[in-house]
């Protein structure tokens, strides 16, 4: 796991091999809450991993 810091309006950028570029942004930071946006193309499904695991669960059910 890759832990970083960032401070409000600074950003990370994720690039798969043959993927598109993934730019996270720390909006703003309180306590034990972020928030952060995300800019993704539209094929590119983000879920919070509550949601993820879901429907994960969800297809192994079929």
């Amino acid at each position: 796991m890759l832990v970083v810091t960032r401070k409000d309006g600074e950003a990370l950028v994720i690039t798969p091999e043959g993927g598109p570029e993934i730019k996270v942004v720390m909006i703003h930071n309180s306590g034990n809450t972020a928030r952060m946006g995300i800019i993704a193309p539209k094929s590119v499904t983000i879920d919070r991993e509550e949601v993820h695991l879901k429907k994960r669960e969800g297809k192994r059910r079929g």
